[in-house]
C-alpha cells in the first residue's frame, strides 16, 4: 500500500516554495536597485571629469603663446582660446550657463551671447584659478556638487 499524503505536507512545500520565490524576487529587486544607483553615480561623476579632460585637450589643441585667456563672458568666467585662419582670428569660448558646459567658436569681432553655445556636459561651475604664470588650476562641478580639479601648463607659457 501506498503511504498515506497529508494536505499539511503539501502546505508546507507550497510555503516553503513561497519563501523562496519571494526571497529571489527580492534580490533580483534590490539589486537593480543598487545597480542603477551606481550607474547613476558612475556618469555623474564621469560627466565631470570628461568636461575637465575636454578642455585640458582644447587648451592644449591651442597651445601657443597668447591664444589662452581667462575672460568674462555672461555671467561667469570663460576661457577664451584664440586662433588664426586664413588670416582671421576665432575665438573658442569655454564656459558656464544654465548650468551646462558650453563652447562657442566664432570670429573674434563677433556679436555674441551665452545662450549661442552648444551644451557638452552639466557643469554648473567652472572656475580657473592661475597658480603661477605658467600653472592653472581648473575646478569643475556639477548641479549635485561633484567636483573635480586639474592642474595645466601651457607649453607655450614657459
Amino acid at each position: 500500500m501506498y503511504p498515506r499524503k497529508h494536505s499539511a505536507d503539501f502546505l508546507f512545500l507550497l510555503i516553503i516554495f513561497g519563501f523562496f520565490a519571494v526571497l529571489a524576487f527580492s534580490t533580483v529587486v534590490l539589486g537593480a536597485g543598487f545597480y542603477r544607483s551606481a550607474v547613476s553615480n558612475s556618469q555623474k561623476l564621469a560627466s565631470v571629469d570628461m568636461a575637465a579632460g575636454y578642455i585640458a585637450e582644447k587648451l592644449r589643441q591651442t597651445d601657443e603663446t597668447g591664444s589662452f585667456s581667462v575672460e568674462e563672458f555672461g555671467d561667469s568666467q570663460a576661457l577664451a582660446l584664440r586662433s588664426q585662419y586664413n588670416g582671421e582670428t576665432f575665438i573658442t569660448w569655454i564656459y558656464t550657463w544654465d548650468d551646462t558646459l558650453r563652447e562657442l567658436f566664432v570670429r573674434e569681432d563677433a556679436d555674441i551671447n551665452p545662450e549661442m553655445g552648444t551644451a557638452l556636459a552639466d557643469i554648473s561651475r567652472l572656475l580657473v584659478t592661475p597658480i603661477s604664470d605658467s600653472l592653472y588650476k581648473l575646478q569643475a562641478e556639477n548641479n549635485d556638487g561633484d567636483r573635480t580639479e586639474l592642474y595645466i601648463s601651457p607649453r607655450a607659457l614657459y
